[in-house]
């Protein structure tokens, strides 16, 4: 029965790296959006029509920033290493 627990600890601890690795992943590829939302749905709401319409071509451009952004060498240089530190590239 140890064995049993033992073995489910590990199998944890190595789901656990490699979501921990999906979420950095993600959180890099996407910060600029996820900033951009917040900002842009506290506009919506609080300035009527006028912050709706403003919220919504901040989306916009946060997306188009968000694509350039996958297109730098810092993004591609820390995808990378990513991808080699929690082994994306192995399956």
């Amino acid at each position: 029965m140890e064995l049993l627990v033992v073995l489910a600890g590990i199998a944890g601890l190595v789901l656990l790296y490699f979501c921990l690795g999906i979420a950095l992943k993600f959180i890099w590829g996407w910060w600029i959006s996820i900033v951009a939302v917040l900002f842009c749905v506290y506009v919506g709401l609080t300035y009527g029509w006028g912050g709706a319409i403003g919220g919504v071509l901040g989306f916009c451009v946060a997306l188009a920033a968000n694509n350039e952004w996958h297109d730098t060498k810092l993004y591609l240089l820390v995808c990378d290493k990513l991808d080699q530190w929690f082994y994306f590239k192995d399956t």
